[in-house]
């Protein structure tokens, strides 16, 4: 996002959106330019912005890696296993919560050693970011262009989910301490904090009266599994998800779609018999391709972007379980059948009445 933004600025472009360049990072930098971001066809032009954009990325890069080498100990058996693995302490939280950039450093400094591990180019910050919404395998081929055979791949792979497994203890402890000091602290100063991750209001009653009624609950994500379980932990609601109910990057699926009919193989359930709740439009185009059912929350798209979900709602806890008939109902899912056309055109008879006439002679 970072070396888009800059070339973007650089250049005198319209800003690109969080879902350009999610979807910049399945194509070059060029086709991007032209196809996604559409700011200019022009070749030299484009090369121009390609150059701003790896310059960008190349300098945030070298300034985070500078940051990692004063942090990280000089001891050479820091990267010796993946087991024993020296980390770089978690992002320092301040009392308002860390950023979306702290998780993409925690997840970057786990790449950069597993690279510095096995002789890889340490991938950039914008790299790691598009890394962040697919499977780590497919990452390390797609994104960081590492060139590795299956016997390879799975130990730089292992090493980055163990490494990253550290890190998010040390940043779990960080986050309890922080509570703790919140609850024993001022309760003006608690008022005025945010927690570490924020659970929607109504969130975990909506979840209480589907399992009260026996209706299997599937959490799908776009990031990795060791994420997921911190995230489903600190908010409260892993004991809505075990384990098999949960999807996530490191289920090695690739396309949004094989991701939501993953949730289905789980839940048991027909794709068409199971409801998908997401807050974009695209969410909703994805589960009708697949023929399952979404319900859009206002929020951060407005009402009028979410018009093909099947049901909008402000919030998790303006639903009702009987809302959800409607969306099963015949009546609204059944289409009109359309009227059979004879293959030859219609052939009207006519009786034709037999009269006789006589001449003068009486013949």
């Amino acid at each position: 996002m970072h070396g888009w933004s800059i070339a973007a600025e650089r250049h005198n472009f319209e800003q690109p959106s969080i879902e350009e360049v999610q979807l910049a990072q399945y194509s070059t930098p060029s086709d991007a330019i032209i196809n996604i971001m559409r700011w200019t066809k022009d070749d030299k032009l484009v090369d121009d912005i390609v150059a701003s954009y790896q310059d960008a990325c190349r300098l945030k890069s070298v300034a985070y890696t500078q940051t990692i080498s004063e942090a990280l100990p000089d001891d050479s058996d820091v990267l010796k296993t993946a087991a024993i693995i020296e980390t770089k302490p978690p992002p320092e939280t301040t009392r308002s919560g860390p950023s979306m950039d702290d998780v993409i450093k925690l997840q970057h400094n786990a790449w950069t050693q597993a690279a510095q591990k096995f002789d890889l180019t340490p991938p950039t910050i914008d790299e790691v970011y598009a890394a962040s919404f697919m499977d780590p395998n497919k990452a390390t081929a797609s994104v960081f262009q590492w060139s590795l055979d299956a016997n390879k791949l799975e130990p730089v792979v292992a090493t980055f989910r163990a490494s990253l497994k550290v890190l998010s203890r040390q940043w779990a402890e960080t986050i309890q301490k922080q509570g703790n000091e919140l609850l024993s602290g001022p309760s003006l100063e608690a008022k005025e904090s945010l927690p570490f991750f924020l659970r929607k209001e109504g969130a975990k009653k909506w979840l209480k009266s589907l399992q009260n009624v026996h209706m299997p609950c599937v959490v799908v994500s776009y990031m990795s599994s060791e994420i997921l379980d911190v995230i489903l932990r600190e908010i409260g609601l892993s004991e809505f998800f075990p384990a098999d109910k949960r999807v996530s990057s490191s289920s090695s699926y690739e396309l949004d779609m094989q991701q939501i009919l993953g949730g289905a193989l789980r839940a048991e359930r027909r794709p068409d018999k199971c409801v998908l709740f997401s807050p974009t439009p695209q969410s909703a185009a994805s589960a009708h391709d697949v023929k399952m059912k979404n319900v859009a929350l206002v929020s951060p798209y407005p009402y009028y972007e979410l018009r093909t979900a099947d049901m909008t709602a402000l919030g998790l806890g303006t639903i009702r379980i009987t809302n959800m008939q409607n969306i099963f109902s015949d009546a609204n899912t059944d289409e009109p059948m359309q009227e059979l056309q004879v293959d030859s055109p219609e052939v009207r008879t006519r009786n034709v009445v037999k009269t006789k006439f006589r001449d003068e002679d009486g013949f």
